[in-house]
């Protein structure tokens, strides 16, 4: 199984899925050639790569892939929702939660019942709070 959930939270987003390097690779490789061609199925192959980028445990290729999700964003509104979740998960795994959350709150406004939405923005608020809990204790010595 490649998914691991924190499941005494009941999060059902994965938060760390784990690719076999050679899928990245091919990924990659894939979306280089069709930088060249750039036919319909660039922007496929392109939201695959940032995908897989977002999810490696390598933070500069999570960084390269939140950046490619966001170029996507504008040239293809079709994708904004897909691009949005998986922007607010690069953002979570990179540690920027109030980042993810500037992301995932206008996809929540429009669909406030979805798990998925619902289990990140917990995730995150938990996060922000013991981030918030933290700083408390530290200026408190």
């Amino acid at each position: 199984e490649w998914t691991r959930t924190i499941e005494q939270r009941e999060l059902k987003v994965p938060l760390v899925r784990r690719r076999p390097l050679t899928k990245l690779l091919v990924f990659g490789i894939t979306f280089r050639a069709q930088l060249e061609n750039r036919d319909d199925e660039y922007d496929n192959v392109k939201f695959s790569y940032a995908w897989g980028l977002v999810r490696s445990n390598a933070k500069e290729d999570q960084r390269k892939g939140i950046s490619m999700l966001e170029e996507l964003r504008f040239s293809d509104a079709s994708r904004d929702r897909e691009c949005r979740y998986y922007m607010a998960i690069g953002y979570y795994k990179l540690g920027n939660y109030k980042e993810a959350k500037k992301y995932l709150l206008p996809l929540l406004q429009q669909e406030p019942s979805n798990d998925q939405f619902l289990s990140l923005k917990t995730e995150l608020d938990n996060c922000i709070n013991r981030g918030i809990q933290m700083s408390y204790f530290y200026d408190a010595l």
